[in-house]
């Protein structure tokens, strides 16, 4: 079993059964509280404030409150800010919305349809799941993540996420600095293989966790590793090793 820091896909995906079950609504506990269905921009990764990865580190008591208190300096929300905070911010949405322990949300809705073995999830001091990272679970279960959304949202012919969200949380949301973009949750990344470019949109932390999903060759790669806080190390499992994975494919 491995800490997952890239994990912080699968409550969009959480997002994503809220939305198809009717529990995410405008006029719900969450807009009560002032968070709203189309408030999309903690999963676009432009909250106005950057913010760490949840990492190894263990999450701030009062990350909600530093959240929200960050709120009123959202100056430049048409820019790209990595802050894990803000995925936070939408687990506990999720949390208010449908009136479930996220942990609980989890294991019903994702963790048990997928056969799951065991894994763990942060809690903060009140009790409730960090969704800004850092479960623990196996490789393998990991990798059911790429599989679920290569089949748009179906797990052994079950539907446990909309087809309509695995297009739009995957789809082209915000443009970032180094050329690539991000949908809700995800990196979106270009890979070329020989003369070939292919879109690829993955799940990916500090260390070198990665979940990287080639749509057009309907493949699924997760890659765990502990190279943490070495960007220029772990970065090369995107640049080399997924590409010559690809490339095995074709």
């Amino acid at each position: 079993m491995v800490q997952i820091e890239a994990i912080r896909a699968s409550w969009p995906a959480s997002l994503g059964q809220s939305v198809r079950y009717g529990t995410l609504t405008d006029d719900g506990p969450a807009a009560q509280a002032g968070l709203h269905q189309d408030d999309h921009r903690d999963l676009q990764r432009r909250p106005g404030l950057h913010g760490p990865a949840a990492g190894r580190y263990r999450p701030a008591p009062d990350a909600r409150r530093i959240k929200a208190a960050a709120l009123v300096a959202r100056s430049a929300l048409a820019s790209y800010a990595y802050c894990s905070a803000g995925v936070n911010m939408v687990g506990q949405m999720l949390g208010k919305s449908t009136g479930l322990w996220l942990p609980r949300m989890f294991d019903s809705f994702l963790a048990r349809p997928m056969q799951f073995a065991d894994y763990g999830i942060n809690l903060m001091p009140s009790g409730e799941a960090y969704s800004g990272g850092g479960m623990h679970l196996l490789p393998r279960d990991f990798l059911k993540f790429g599989q679920l959304y290569l089949d748009g949202g179906l797990w052994h012919g079950k539907r446990l996420v909309s087809a309509a969200w695995v297009r739009e949380s995957t789809a082209h949301q915000i443009d970032r600095a180094d050329g690539s973009d991000d949908g809700f949750g995800w990196h979106r990344h270009t890979l070329a293989v020989g003369a070939r470019r292919f879109q690829t949109y993955e799940a990916s932390g500090n260390g070198g966790q990665f979940l990287v999903v080639v749509p057009a060759l309907q493949l699924a790669v997760v890659v765990t590793a502990g190279n943490y806080g070495e960007y220029p190390v772990w970065q090369k499992i995107r640049q080399e090793l997924i590409p010559a994975i690809m490339g095995a494919m074709r």
